[in-house]
């Protein structure tokens, strides 16, 4: 069973928050008829961290909830590779700090009227050092519906950045490669110095995830239930200037 860390009661209006948000739009316009994006930005307070969307032994992800007007349709959010947290008692989790930032898919209907359509997202945050508090960050973009196309902004980087960030299909990483051998999971990335592996909730077990999910040198290990499919994320670092990449991995089960 997961260990929690203990929990606060929610804050009042007036307390410090360690997590805010805002929201950024990829392009300065919406058209009918397309998928627009838009990146929620957390910013987190320093010693603080919010957790990714998959395995962890404490807390929980945060969970963002859409007021879109009617026929607007919120896609699957898309999540960057988190980093290792080990807290007292061999509690392994895999967070966020100073940041997170969210690309989330936006359909906009064929028959939006045009105009000026507001978007907003209500999140729920457990947001942890020591212990953990409950924030609710609520945010709102205005953007114009236009049957122009719509044009990038020049002036925020910040979805684009987003996007450099997430993690890139195995394929696109020759640099990387991922096998199940026998009951193990095998990654190697020559010229790595570090390699770690963050697996979904869906992933194979990894009965010692806490020893075995991080590595120094080009190739990893890692203990898998034998014939399960495995779904992850692969983070191999190098030597500066290239610094890091992440790679999904996916591994269909044996039949």
């Amino acid at each position: 069973m997961a260990r929690e860390h203990p929990v606060a009661p929610a804050p009042s209006t007036t307390a410090p928050k360690h997590v805010t948000a805002s929201l950024h739009s990829e392009a300065t316009t919406l058209k009918p008829g397309t998928t627009a994006w838009v990146a929620v930005d957390f910013k987190i307070e320093k010693g603080w961290h919010l957790y990714w969307n998959g395995l962890n032994d404490s807390g929980s992800a945060p969970q963002v909830k859409w007021k879109l007007p009617p026929g607007f349709k919120a896609g699957e959010m898309l999540w960057p590779a988190p980093t290792r947290h080990i807290s007292p008692g061999d509690v392994l989790d895999h967070i966020y700090e100073n940041g997170l930032v969210l690309l989330t898919p936006i359909s906009v209907p064929a028959d939006a009227a045009l105009g000026t359509v507001t978007l907003t997202a209500e999140s729920v945050c457990v947001v942890c050092r020591e212990a953990c508090v409950l924030e609710t960050p609520s945010v709102s973009i205005q953007l114009e519906v236009s049957s122009h196309e719509p044009t990038l902004r020049t002036d925020d980087p910040t979805t684009s950045d987003a996007r450099k960030a997430l993690p890139k299909p195995l394929k696109d990483c020759p640099d990387i490669t991922a096998r199940v051998d026998h009951g193990h999971l095998v990654i190697s990335a020559p010229g790595a110095t570090m390699i770690s592996y963050f697996p979904t909730l869906e992933s194979a077990t990894t009965p010692d995830l806490i020893h075995e999910g991080e590595g120094r040198g080009p190739r990893l290990t890692v203990t898998v239930k034998p014939d399960a499919a495995v779904h992850g994320i692969v983070t191999a670092t190098y030597p500066k200037p290239k610094e890091s990449t992440s790679a999904w991995i996916e591994i269909p089960q044996k039949p």
